[in-house]
């Protein structure tokens, strides 16, 4: 609700009311660019993250995917045992990496208010 200030007389003159009105778009329209700035921060920080989360579920999948490949050389010269010790920590990481992604990745799509675009 706008007030009128208690130390302003009412004043009937046309240019002080289009002045008030253009101060006060004025005030929106920087407050309006602040709310911007700020989601935009936010939206970085999100996309940042999902980018950083895919990044390292590619990384340990590239690690498996070389130890896979290169399993049958190192059954031939260690265990079972330490072969499969190797290959599922890099497992889990890409995993663990991809599902941080998909959420990340999900959040991104979601709208401001926090609810999920259906």
């Amino acid at each position: 609700m706008v007030t009128h200030p208690q130390d302003q007389p009412f004043v009937h003159d046309p240019s002080l009311a289009a002045a008030r009105v253009i101060e006060s778009a004025t005030e929106l329209a920087r407050a309006e660019a602040g709310v911007l700035v700020a989601r935009a921060g936010a939206q970085l920080v999100k996309t940042l993250g999902a980018v950083l989360a895919a990044m390292v579920a590619t990384s340990a999948a590239q690690v498996a995917l070389v130890l896979f490949a290169l399993s049958p050389v190192l059954l031939a010269s260690h265990s079972r045992s330490s072969v499969l010790i190797a290959l599922l920590p890099s497992l889990g990481l890409a995993l663990l990496g991809a599902g941080a992604a998909l959420m990340a990745w999900r959040s991104l799509s979601a709208s401001p208010t926090g609810q999920g675009s259906k």
